[in-house]
């Protein structure tokens, strides 16, 4: 792979006629800004405008170990079925006319899978709810 003008992979610039640097050129100055590329562990190539030379450089290496993903946010371990409905009924609470009947379900729910996560439900859990109701 060709490398940059900057001499390191994944730093380049961009020039701009209202940038915040200058690029010193054998024919004059140059306005621009210098960037950084990157691709994450999805696949993504993200760009991001840096700023100096010396911190594009820096910053270049961080994300090339590193590694982030701007467009995914990281999921969180495991949420209790009590809060989510929870969270789900103070939301709703004055936006549906049915909100007293999702409270009672809510409950019914909230007692029969009392500490467990979403995570820790399956659908055969489900399933014997729906028979059991029978």
């Amino acid at each position: 792979m060709k490398l940059a003008e900057s001499g390191v992979r994944g730093v380049f610039w961009r020039a701009n006629a209202r940038g915040t640097q200058e690029l010193r050129t054998s024919g004059g100055r140059q306005r621009g800004d210098w960037w950084i590329r990157w691709a994450c562990p999805h696949g993504h190539l993200h760009r991001e405008q840096i700023g100096p030379k010396s911190l594009a450089r820096e910053e270049a290496e961080r994300r090339r170990i590193e590694r982030p993903c701007p467009l995914r946010k990281p999921k969180p371990s495991s949420y209790l079925l009590a809060d989510v409905i929870r969270e789900y009924l103070d939301a709703t609470k004055n936006e549906k006319r049915s909100h007293k009947d999702d409270a009672r379900y809510g409950r019914v729910w909230s007692e029969r899978f009392a500490g467990r996560t979403l995570e820790e439900i399956s659908p055969a859990d489900l399933a014997w709810i729906s028979t059991d109701r029978n």
